[in-house]
């Protein structure tokens, strides 16, 4: 909460009147605040670990340790998706390119936060038939939306 609050102090002070700078104090801050959310995730998944670790003793049963490991979790998915989507606007609202591109930014997000088309490409590659492969077609089709052409491409002259 300390830190939170010392990044929202700091962005009452970034102003119109730093307006040659704003985009890069808005966009550094935007990170340290993310920053604080990966802190929060990580911290609900150790206490999700240790509820599930815990012995409860004193009559209490093991459904209580459950319910408070499943609560971790939640809450952990809940700041994961926070975090992404934080991370997304940075992407698409603050980082600024020359011309306003935003697609090479979005493409690394993209590389960053979905593997499935990489998980897919590696179980292909691995098999010794990989035009008989199940995960094929749709690696294929992955990379191509992925903006992976060269890789998609190479990967349907491996027929």
């Amino acid at each position: 909460i300390g830190e939170a609050h010392g990044i929202f102090t700091k962005l009452q002070e970034v102003g119109p009147a730093q307006s040659n700078n704003r985009s890069s104090n808005l966009l550094q801050l935007s990170r340290q605040y993310r920053a604080v959310l990966h802190a929060c995730v990580q911290s609900l998944y150790r206490n999700a670990d240790a509820a599930q670790k815990f012995d409860y003793g004193g009559g209490l049963s093991i459904a209580s340790g459950d319910h408070d490991h499943r609560y971790y979790l939640a809450q952990a998915h809940l700041y994961t998706s926070m975090e992404l989507l934080w991370h997304l606007c940075e992407v698409v609202l603050l980082e600024v390119l020359p011309g306003g591109c935003a697609v090479p930014p979005m493409l690394e997000w993209i590389r960053w936060h979905c593997t499935q088309a990489d998980d897919k490409v590696k179980l292909v590659l691995a098999s010794d038939h990989p035009s008989e492969e199940a995960q094929f077609w749709p690696a294929s089709l992955s990379l191509s939306l992925f903006f992976s052409l060269s890789l998609s491409l190479s990967l349907s002259f491996s027929l």
